[in-house]
């Protein structure tokens, strides 16, 4: 993990390895709290307003790029990015949908930045954040999002089956994250009406990476689902990894942030996986 100082806004920007802790229960334990007080203020989201919802295809393989300006693993990675101008790279080099980091205190990112995506893009965009309670979920439909995160270990197995349902009754889509094959029969209840698997390669407790979670998650995925492989993709040869283990695509951050030219990279990834 990383030290803070304050960000551009007043919120947290990441630049000094931490010690490790579980970074997880760390960060729902603050988001709780961050909801409850706007919850307070704003009880009832009305979302008449909010543009239509795209849905993502991922009938071939398709990349979900990232929009984010830090992390918790690698500390500050592009704190001064323009998520809208970022997104478009993504979009022109043929991205499938745009992910964008909504939480402020680890990932140094805003809700702002979701609204900023969704207006400059045409591709659907899913917020990549710590959603724990249904008035996230509306919040989330307000900004924009066409997608929301949903993760397993985050969430009891009844709360991730009533979130992921409250995702799509607004009508967007669920992606259901798993970070390890015990996780995948709570996974598995919570897309059954529909949603995407998202198979994390990096333990949220320890931060570390480990590309064979991919296959041994495969394996329990039923043909019928469709999943996504998340985190450690570095480079063409890891997006070819994740096709030949059958996912329906890969969701990149980090590297594609930090590449001089995304647009570039994001060509060679999906011509790894044969697209």
């Amino acid at each position: 993990m990383v030290e803070t100082d304050r960000g551009r806004d007043g919120g947290a920007a990441y630049h000094r390895p931490m010690s490790r802790r579980d970074v997880l229960a760390e960060i729902c334990a603050a988001t709780r709290r961050e909801v409850s007080v706007r919850k307070e203020e704003n009880p009832e989201i009305d979302i008449s307003g909010a543009p239509p919802v795209r849905h993502l295809n991922l009938d071939s393989f398709g990349i979900i790029a990232e929009v984010k300006r830090s992390s918790p693993s690698a500390g500050a990675i592009a704190g001064e990015v323009d998520p809208a101008v970022q997104a478009g790279r993504y979009a022109a080099a043929g991205a499938a949908a745009v992910s964008v980091l909504t939480e402020r205190n680890w990932f140094g990112g805003d809700l702002a930045d979701l609204t900023a995506v969704r207006t400059a893009v045409d591709v659907p965009v899913l917020r990549k954040d710590f959603v724990l309670d249904p008035w996230q979920v509306a919040e989330s439909r307000r900004a924009g999002a066409d997608l929301v995160l949903v993760v397993v270990a985050a969430l009891s197995a009844g709360e991730a089956v009533e979130l992921a349902a409250e995702v799509r009754r607004l009508g967007m889509t669920p992606l259901v994250e798993v970070h390890g094959r015990d996780e995948v029969s709570a996974a598995l209840e919570a897309v059954a009406a529909g949603g995407i698997l998202g198979v994390n390669a990096r333990d949220l407790s320890s931060l570390d990476i480990d590309l064979s979670v991919w296959e041994s998650v495969a394996c329990e995925i039923p043909a019928d689902v469709t999943a996504v492989a998340e985190s450690g993709v570095k480079k063409p040869a890891d997006v070819a990894r994740a096709a030949a283990a059958g996912y329906a695509g890969v969701l990149c951050g980090e590297t594609l942030m930090r590449a001089s030219d995304p647009g570039v990279l994001l060509t060679e990834m999906l011509a790894a996986a044969g697209v």
